[in-house]
Order: C-alpha cells, then structure tokens, then sequence
C-alpha cells in the first residue's frame, strides 16, 4: 500500500478555494497598508523601520495586536471553515476513506496556512515600511525609540544584543506564526461544535478583546503573539509566550483529534 501523501492532498484541498485565498489576502494586503500608514503618524525623525513594523506599544504596528482583530482572525476563520466543509464533503471522505487521514489532511493545512499567512505578512510589513520610512534598524541607536525609553536607566547597551535586525524578524516570525497556529487550531475546535463560521469568528474577536482590553490580569489568546517593550528588554517573556502558544496548540491538536474520531459525517 502506498503512504499517504497528507502534504499533497493538503496542498490539493488549498487549491480547490484558491478563489477565497485571492480574495482573503487582498483584503489583508489592504489591511496591512492601512496600518503601516497609520503607524507613520506621527513619527519622528528617529523612528525606523521596525517602528511601522512591530510598535513597542504592542498595539500599533503591522504584527501587533490590532493586526490579528482586523486581518488575521477574519482571514483564517474564512479559509479554515471553508476547508473543513470541503474536506468533509461526500466525494473528500470517498477518496480519503480514513478519520484519521481526513482530520491529519485538515491540521496539515492549517500549519500551511499559518506558515504561508506568517510569510505574507511579515513580506508586505517589512517591505511596505522600508518604503514608507526606510530599512534602517533605528533600535539599534540610542535616539531610537526604545533607546529614548530606556536609555536613561543606562540599560540600553545591555540589551542592544536583542534589537540585531535578524534577530528581531526571527522573532517576529516565531511569535506570529505561533500566534497563527493557535487561532487555527481553535478555529478548527470549535469548528467540531459550531457550524456557523460568523459565530467562530465572534468568538475568536472576543478572545482577543479580552486580551485588548486588558480585562485578566494574564494574556489568554493572540496578546501572547504581540511583542511589546518588555519582550525585547527581556527575551525570556517571549520564549514563555512561545512556550504558551506551542502547548495550547498542542492541547486544541489532541482534544479536536478524539472529537473528530468520534464524528458522525452523517448527521
């Protein structure tokens, strides 16, 4: 018997809503734009290129907070919810024939979709706020923004090791990509009890306004996706944010897994 080609079929199924795709990342395209443009605001004359990018307020920014209210979560619910009805239709489930190949051909997707997501938006944010502002890695100067906040305390060339232009777009790769991965794994549990994709996507921008307005005293959903002040002072913040991320995705893995080997794709 020949392996099971998960990948291919995965990539198959992606295909078959490229329509949705197109339109998904035109909108985020926009979105992302509009929010590098509404970081320029405003900006001084040492503000550069990770400023548009990845604002230490933790809310601003293309990769911020506001990032995944406005364009991630609607563009993932979408795609995911429209995957999972496509897969779980009767001529899916006749090729497939397995639970187990149908539900693992589902969370290889949602991995792509959230590596290829990761990619799209850190390309349109670096290269839209090079052009707007310029590639110059500003944080690594003492007149740089987080140098203006912290240099007074003579802290700044302790941590000006962690604000290496690489090092900052390795992070904001793992910390969104994480982020990504657990709304898609949570869209694809409630999915299990919720049909109606709209009320996931309440459910989800109602997660993350907990985590916007501060209303618990920890970060429960995307806030521990977002970088702030704090995560480039002290970098072990964001490996327990990572660390977080990770295990809950693993935990929504595990939970959607024995939910789904117990569906009836009858009912």
């Amino acid at each position: 018997m020949k392996r099971f080609n998960i990948i291919r079929i995965s990539c198959l199924g992606l295909l078959s809503i490229k329509r949705i795709w197109i339109i998904g990342l035109l909108y985020c395209f926009a979105v992302l734009c509009c929010l590098l443009l509404i970081s320029k605001q405003g900006a001084w004359s040492e503000w550069g290129i990770f400023d548009l990018v990845a604002d230490i307020g933790g809310l601003l920014g293309s990769t911020n907070l506001n990032m995944f209210l406005i364009a991630a979560i609607p563009f993932l619910v979408i795609v995911l919810t429209r995957f999972v009805d496509e897969s779980e239709r009767s001529g899916f489930l006749l090729a497939l024939k397995s639970r187990f190949h149908i539900w693992h051909v589902q969370v290889a997707s949602a991995i792509m979709i959230s590596f290829m997501f990761t990619l799209f938006v850190l390309a349109i944010s670096y290269i839209g706020g090079g052009l707007l502002i310029g590639f110059e890695n500003t944080w690594l100067q003492e007149s740089g923004s987080i140098g203006q906040v912290i240099g007074e305390n003579g802290n700044f060339k302790k941590i000006v090791g962690n604000l290496d232009a690489n090092r900052i777009m390795a992070v904001l790769f793992i910390t969104k990509f994480l982020g990504f991965l657990l709304i898609s794994f949570l869209v694809l549990f409630l999915k299990q009890i919720i049909k109606n994709g709209a009320l996931i996507m309440i459910i989800l921008v109602i997660l993350a306004g907990i985590d916007y307005a501060a209303l618990l005293p920890v970060k429960i959903f995307v806030g521990t996706a977002v970088l702030t002040l704090k995560d480039w002072v002290n970098p072990s913040i964001t490996l327990f944010h990572c660390s977080y991320l990770l295990i809950v995705s693993l935990v929504l893995y595990g939970i959607t897994g024995l939910i789904f080997q117990r569906k009836d794709f009858h009912s």
